[in-house]
């Protein structure tokens, strides 16, 4: 019987503007975007866990991606909470942090 090795895969971005570094030289702000890659090891509760963190320290974009669907789900943070805005399996992608961006939704899955 063969063993399944299962791998959470995230991404991080942030901008850097010069008020957020501070005296110190670090980059004092919260994540402007976050992508998760869902895997077997993500179990429902982890994700809403991370979605309660993320929303916690001010992460207004949060990006899920799910392999097996082959879809984006695009959460923007309101009212402190992560709420989907909206589910992609083809289109484009732009991110609130980055306007002159654009990502291929289906650009990220392999044939």
């Amino acid at each position: 019987m063969g063993t399944t090795t299962s791998r959470i895969v995230t991404y991080s971005f942030r901008t850097c503007h010069p008020q957020r570094v501070g005296k110190d030289g670090c980059i004092h702000s919260a994540l402007e975007l976050r992508a998760e890659v869902l895997s077997p090891a993500n179990a429902p509760q982890m994700m809403t866990r991370k979605k309660e963190d993320y929303a916690g320290i001010g992460v207004p974009e949060l990006w899920i991606l799910s392999p097996e669907n082959s879809t984006f789900e695009v959460l923007h943070l309101e009212k402190g909470k992560l709420g989907t805005r909206q589910i992609l399996k083809e289109g484009y992608l732009h991110p609130l942090c980055f306007p002159n961006v654009q990502v291929g939704v289906a650009s990220v899955w392999p044939d």
